[in-house]
């Protein structure tokens, strides 16, 4: 007899994005998420409210990049949640904008302040990339890549160490959002990756 040919999975319908919603404000970092047909009113709507992008997701291009999005969520209050995002992934998102709406979104990206491009500067001697993965806590060390906690999205990130301050305090810096400011954590505030781990 002979076999049955296989066949892939259908998505659900709650798995198919239907509209992205992103946006950026001033130095604020750039935040994003897709939306389901069942919320694509409200998500329209929530994206209007909150004065953030909705993006029909039709061509292939865009949904490429949804794919690159984490999946919102819609609140009563008609607010969204919307994570933070790559920048890179916002830029692309907004190439697909109508005129006006990409003049806007080119204005959330001011330059960085001269004391910010010093700083960055100085962090050369970091591998700024990836950064290397303590199997300890005690081998935590500047260029170290650990996860951190982020309130504003109530997820963990990874994060590279960039500079060790006195009792166990860390300046840190997102490694997917090398843009945004950086920030301190205590070292009980973080988490260690697997050291075999590789980057998704």
């Amino acid at each position: 007899m002979a076999e049955l040919a296989k066949q892939e999975p259908v998505p659900a319908a709650a798995d198919i994005p239907k509209i992205a919603v992103f946006g950026k404000k001033g130095n604020e970092p750039a935040r994003g998420a897709w939306f389901p047909e069942a919320e694509r009113i409200l998500a329209i709507e929530g994206a209007s409210q909150m004065g953030l992008h909705a993006l029909e997701v039709t061509s292939p291009e865009i949904v490429e990049l949804s794919k690159k999005l984490p999946k919102g969520r819609t609140f009563a209050s008609g607010s969204l949640f919307t994570p933070r995002i790559q920048g890179t992934v916002f830029d692309k998102l907004a190439a697909h904008l109508p005129a006006e709406p990409q003049k806007t979104a080119a204005n959330a990206n001011p330059k960085p302040e001269p004391e910010k491009q010093n700083d960055r500067a100085s962090e050369q001697a970091i591998d700024m990339e990836e950064g290397t993965r303590p199997k300890d806590w005690p081998e935590i060390a500047v260029g170290s890549l650990v996860l951190a906690y982020s309130a504003d999205d109530e997820a963990w990130f990874e994060a590279i160490v960039l500079e060790l301050s006195s009792g166990e305090t860390m300046r840190m810096k997102w490694r997917d959002y090398p843009d945004e400011p950086r920030f301190t954590r205590h070292i009980t505030r973080l988490g260690l990756l697997h050291p075999e781990g590789t980057r998704q």
